[in-house]
């Protein structure tokens, strides 16, 4: 049954969206009659359903706005907002690394270079790097996409950005995986701990 939204000790309290699209149906039948047809296929309950999604999704927003106001509920930016009061903030995600081997002619400058693996994840190495005597060049590499990407060794092997005089490309070593950016939930164990009382005594800490 259709109820006004209201707050009260245990929290929020909304009307389904089968709530109001009810509501809605019993008023138009007041108005125009017991008689009118709002099957699914017509025309005013078209309208009807549309209504009522729209008063729906209005009060989902009331929802995520009161959820707001508390760390254990917020999500997301609003999260974001309220952990800034402790003093904290999300970590971000960080790039995956690896060491890569650069062969070619001595001499040779590598712009921009960008590298690929059998997983067809892309690699930046340093910028403006040069081959030196040796015509082998070790570097690190960044891959181009943030968090947890691995890449074990020898799958390094492809050069996407040819230069004249840089031949071959591998890593004889795996990568160091990054890491994804913090999810609510572990934002959320940081900001309780961030606000955990210190124990009074040896016995308390146990």
């Amino acid at each position: 049954m259709y109820f006004q939204p209201y707050v009260d000790a245990s929290g929020l309290h909304l009307p389904t969206f089968q709530d109001i699209q009810n509501y809605l149906i019993e008023r138009a039948k007041s108005i125009f009659g017991q008689d009118i047809y709002l099957e699914n296929d017509s025309q005013d309950m078209q309208y009807i359903a549309t209504v009522s999604k729209c008063i729906y999704d209005a009060f989902l927003c009331c929802q995520l706005a009161y959820n707001s106001q508390s760390p254990q509920t917020a999500i997301g930016a609003g999260l974001d907002s309220l952990v800034k009061l402790n003093g904290i903030q999300r970590n971000a995600a960080t790039y995956s690394k690896v060491e890569v081997t650069c062969v070619g002619e001595p001499g040779t400058k590598i712009a921009a270079g960008v590298v690929q693996d059998t997983q067809l994840y892309r690699w930046d190495l340093p910028e403006n790097q040069t081959l030196p005597s040796s015509g082998v060049l070790t570097c690190i590499a960044t891959c181009e996409v943030p968090g947890n990407i691995t890449v074990a060794p020898g799958e390094i092997q492809s050069i996407l950005t040819p230069q004249y005089g840089w031949y071959t490309v591998s890593n004889s070593g795996a990568a160091t995986p990054g890491v994804p950016t913090e999810t609510d939930t572990e934002l959320r164990a940081r900001q309780n701990l961030s606000v955990a009382l210190p124990s009074q005594t040896p016995l308390n800490a146990t």
